[in-house]
């Protein structure tokens, strides 16, 4: 499980991963700008550009990540990196 704290966001990042939102809302914003909203209970894949989130709710977010992949493999790749 993750959690992202109310107001807060998540690094800038380059993956492709399933994930369901458990607790809250959570917006995903794309590099070119678009966004989408997750409510709770909705399962989503992210984006495969460079992508964020933000919690722009009251609620901590919590969800459930799985990341599929090989063994030694990068999660993600961020931004800064």
């Amino acid at each position: 499980m993750s959690t992202l704290s109310r107001k807060a966001l998540t690094s800038a990042r380059h993956s492709r991963r399933p994930g369901k939102l458990t607790k809250s809302e959570l917006t995903l914003h794309g590099e070119d700008g678009s966004t989408r909203r997750v409510k709770q209970g909705d399962a989503f894949m992210e984006a495969t550009d460079w992508h964020f989130g933000s919690n722009e709710g009251g609620a901590t977010v919590r969800l459930l990540a799985v990341y599929p992949g090989e063994v030694g493999a990068p999660l993600s790749i961020r931004a800064d990196h």
